[in-house]
């Protein structure tokens, strides 16, 4: 049922084995925290986009990862694409994490950023990590007919490295309950990370 929803509502074919069902958003974003911060022994590091849900932040000085943030407000088209190639340059970042719309500031990344953010993702090997907590709910576009554009914006169009969490709870008005989806890159899943290893049963993300 994930995967027909989100080639209804995202255009994006991904096979029901990548959709997994989560306590909630929170839940899911740990869980993405934890596999992208320990891909590299060097890539221990998760750069936000701000502002954001501080609790991810929270979860990643839990799981012993270290933390990074760029400021939408002082960042937006190019100088971020920009940006956030100098902070991937280094080397220490494994995950990219934001919303969008974000709560609270309900900023929205235009397809443009997320088309080279997409780029930078694929050419320094880093995973992103897109909270679709609020999917759809830029209500300047319709994004209400299934198979119909538009289409809700996604990271997924733009890279193989994705892991894409969608708060089924907001999304259709079931506030308060734990239930989400992460969906995992087909690519993604096929990849394998010796470092995970030290931490998981397995290489494979």
């Amino acid at each position: 049922a994930t995967a027909n929803f989100v080639k209804n509502f995202l255009k994006i074919e991904v096979d029901a084995k990548c959709c997994i069902p989560t306590v909630g958003a929170m839940h899911g974003g740990f869980i993405c925290q934890s596999i992208a911060g320990r891909i590299r022994p060097e890539s221990d590091t998760i750069l936000y986009l701000d502002p954001g849900f501080p609790v991810n932040k929270l979860q990643t000085k839990f799981l012993g990862l270290k933390e990074s943030s760029i400021d939408l407000y002082d960042y937006r088209g190019e100088k971020l694409i920009a940006e956030i190639g100098r902070r991937f340059s280094k080397g220490n970042i494994g995950g990219l994490l934001w919303s969008s719309p974000n709560n609270p500031s309900w900023v929205c990344l235009k397809e443009e950023e997320l088309k080279g953010m997409g780029q930078l993702l694929t050419q320094y090997d880093v995973i992103g990590i897109e909270d679709a907590a609020y999917l759809g709910m830029d209500y300047r576009q319709d994004y209400s007919e299934p198979g119909q554009p538009p289409f809700v914006p996604t990271i997924a169009n733009f890279t193989e490295n994705y892991f894409l969490i969608i708060s089924s709870s907001k999304i259709f008005s079931y506030a308060g309950q734990r239930i989400a989806v992460t969906i995992i890159s087909p690519a993604l899943m096929r990849r394998r990370y010796p470092n995970l290893r030290q931490y998981y049963s397995t290489e494979r993300v």
